[in-house]
């Protein structure tokens, strides 16, 4: 199960094989379900959590970043 947010606008899916092998997919598909009737683990919520407060503090930084390079020399 992925949680997309609801104004995405693009989906990409991979399937990856490290090493020596064969990998076959057959009749994959993507469905839309109700979050309300999945049952979702403590640990999803743990993660989700992390994720959102992750994006926040991002969203946060974001407008304190300088608009050009800075200490290009590295002394401080």
């Amino acid at each position: 199960m992925l949680d997309v947010p609801t104004d995405a606008e693009v989906l990409s899916l991979a399937v990856v094989l490290r090493g020596v092998g064969t990998l076959g997919v057959d009749d994959a598909s993507v469905e839309i379900v109700d979050p309300a009737k999945v049952a979702v683990s403590p640990e999803w919520e743990l993660e989700r959590a992390a994720q959102e407060k992750r994006s926040r503090e991002l969203a946060e930084a974001y407008p304190k970043l300088p608009d050009r390079p800075e200490n290009l020399d590295f002394e401080r």
